[in-house]
């Protein structure tokens, strides 16, 4: 199980924090095929970046929501391209 951003750092924009994860998620996919270790869950980060201290789903600024929106979209395929079981909405 993790986190986005626990195994991609952010990037300046949300495109470079997708292709960030992209590589991550390239390397783990080759671990499962290694080790045959399945994911359990992974999960989208929308509360250590300053942009979520109003919230991420719940902010009152549209583009936050936006990102956040964008953000749970990416775990969402990046779950199914690694196989897991579950997804975990915070």
């Amino acid at each position: 199980t993790f986190h986005d951003r626990d195994v991609a750092p952010e990037g300046s924009t949300l495109e470079e924090s997708n292709k960030n994860l992209d590589d991550m998620v390239d390397y783990l996919a080759e671990l499962q095929k290694k080790t045959g270790i399945k994911l359990l869950w992974a999960t989208q980060n929308l509360f250590s970046h300053p942009r979520y201290m109003c919230g991420g789903l719940t902010n009152p600024d549209a583009h936050v929501v936006a990102y956040a929106a964008s953000q749970i979209k990416k775990i969402l395929d990046v779950n199914h391209k690694l196989g897991g079981e579950n997804v975990v909405f915070w």
